[in-house]
């Protein structure tokens, strides 16, 4: 198993402790794999929002675990993380302001440099100023905390 499907491995069983769920009611989602155990509504807006930090709270793991790896295969980490969220219910973490701050908030756990920060900020967003004020935003708030 290489190194990130181990680690994708790992946070899916996590999350699957946390007792995460898929929510049937994204837009469009006819996927059978939801959880059909009833013990959420699935118009409880609390749901969705313990959904979202469980989301968030992975994607921090994931982003310093990786970066604390030396990670620097970009593809993998927007691969893996396209599949946590899929994991959470979550259909478009790419367009998630909270997401780019988790990501920036794990950099920072992970004692990432800034000079390593700068070359991940530039390969995730290059060209997307919101997605790189919003890494810089997570990134610099951890590091004063």
């Amino acid at each position: 198993m290489t190194r990130s499907g181990a680690i994708v491995a790992l946070l899916l069983s996590l999350s699957l402790g946390f007792g995460c769920f898929k929510s049937s009611t994204s837009q469009g989602s006819s996927d059978s794999s939801s959880d059909s155990s009833g013990s959420f509504s699935d118009s409880s807006k609390s749901s969705s929002g313990d959904q979202q930090t469980s989301f968030l709270r992975d994607v921090r793991a994931y982003a310093a675990r990786f970066a604390g790896d030396g990670g620097d295969q970009v593809e993998t980490l927007e691969r893996d993380l396209g599949e946590l969220a899929r994991g959470h219910g979550i259909l478009d973490w790419e367009g998630d302001d909270g997401t780019w701050r988790a990501l920036g908030d794990g950099f920072a756990q992970a004692g990432v440099g800034d000079e390593q920060f700068a070359a991940l900020a530039d390969a995730l967003a290059a060209h997307d100023a919101r997605k790189r004020s919003l890494l810089y935003h997570g990134y610099a708030a951890q590091r004063v905390q």
